[in-house]
């Protein structure tokens, strides 16, 4: 009651106010005779009336338009209602991503759309030279094939059952028909069908026919084409260096797999030579980033130019010897122990890829590992391009030909 006298008395001492309550009054009125709204500010008197008498406390007059005859009928209709029905809002359960969202990736659209995702990736990104040519990318998949393939990463429980490779800390699935190419049959990798579910299978399986597509080997094979020319040859047919030819042919193979690396895991320097592959991608899938993860680019030193670097800079063969202990290093114990300095590093976040040209001086490593019971594991899936046996060397060639 206070409030309203006082709204009354300044509204006679203020013309500014009654000016202003003036304009909204043409405002309104202008508001309701102009559009459909004035059925329903009539026929909801209870809310009409109460505003009504509110707006008049404040010196504005507001009466709804006349209505039309044609209007009557409604508005009659309206009045007799006692309630009105305000139709109720269904609740929406919001539900988190389930293995069966995943199946769209089945769809031949859906993998052509993520085959030309990853090419363009590709070819619209630049390489670093030094110490070898490699590629750091960031957002290699589309959004909706990363959040699938992290959902469908097996847990760390299911890895655990499986055999250790090789009787490190490393655990692998091959992605890949293991029966096309030899250089495979090393890795001591678990088929498909005897790790995955059938719905985990058919949806790596898709994952597999998207990052092991011909057009992306390709893609791969131009990116690094230099390393690859330069490789020891076994054949003196030029169609095979023909890189379309011998992806048509299937000269050339792409394999694939889901790697977990388990707490204590590490891998000394080395270049991926020894085989017949001529390109490795590492595509990372980690729960949350963690920097001291990454694959470890290295420059290998000879045993004379390291000595006068600083111990902090250096990478030593053997793994097991820390960066602090090599402060306590003779000068000639670290001229008998093979030094590289660390060049660059893969950033182990989800998404993100570390590729190079497999060649005498690729050389990459990964520290050992150490996990908590928030990340208890190193998840990527790593790829490699491969000739068929016969027709290169095992042995890299040069990294600038």
């Amino acid at each position: 009651m206070e409030k309203t006298l006082f709204w009354e008395e300044e509204r006679k001492c203020n013309p500014e106010l009654r000016n202003r309550a003036v304009q909204v009054q043409v405002q309104v009125q202008s508001f309701l005779e102009n559009g459909p709204w004035f059925k329903w500010f009539s026929s909801f008197s209870r809310v009409s009336k109460p505003l009504s008498s509110r707006f008049r406390s404040y010196g504005i007059s507001i009466e709804p338009p006349p209505l039309k005859t044609s209007d009557k009928s409604e508005f009659r209709r309206q009045s007799e209602l006692k309630e009105v029905k305000v139709p109720r809002i269904q609740e929406v359960e919001v539900k988190e991503a389930s293995t069966s969202d995943c199946e769209y990736i089945q769809d031949s659209r859906a993998k052509e759309y993520a085959i030309s995702f990853v090419i363009d990736k590709i070819q619209s990104s630049t390489t670093s030279e030094s110490p070898y040519r490699h590629l750091l990318l960031d957002n290699f998949l589309p959004a909706d094939l990363l959040e699938c393939a992290l959902l469908m990463f097996p847990s760390h429980e299911r890895w655990m059952s499986m055999k250790k490779n090789r009787g490190k800390e490393r655990r692998t699935v091959a992605l890949h028909d293991r029966a096309f190419i030899k250089a495979s049959e090393r890795f001591n990798a678990a088929r498909r069908s005897e790790f995955f579910e059938s719905r985990e299978e058919r949806f790596w399986s898709a994952f597999y026919e998207i990052v092991g597509d011909k057009k992306v080997t390709l893609a791969w094979l131009h990116k690094f084409s230099d390393v690859v020319i330069g490789r020891e040859w076994l054949t003196e047919d030029r169609l095979v260096r023909n890189f379309t030819h011998a992806v048509q042919q299937d000269l050339i193979l792409p394999t694939c797999f889901l790697q977990y690396d388990s707490d204590g895991y590490a891998i000394k320097p080395h270049t991926d030579g020894g085989t017949t592959k001529v390109i490795t991608t590492l595509l990372y899938l980690p729960e949350r980033e963690v920097p001291s993860a990454g694959t470890l680019v290295l420059r290998r030193l000879n045993a004379r130019k390291h000595l006068h670097l600083p111990p902090s800079t250096l990478y030593f063969n053997n793994i097991r010897l820390q960066i602090e202990q090599a402060s306590r290093m003779s000068k000639t114990e670290r001229g008998a122990t093979d030094t590289f300095v660390v060049e660059g590093k893969g950033r182990f976040r989800a998404n993100s890829l570390l590729s190079f040209g497999v060649c005498s001086e690729s050389y990459h490593a990964v520290p050992k590992q150490t996990f908590d019971t928030h990340l208890r594991g190193r998840r990527s899936i790593p790829c490699f391009i491969s000739y068929r046996d016969g027709h290169i060397t095992e042995n890299p060639g040069k990294c600038f030909p």
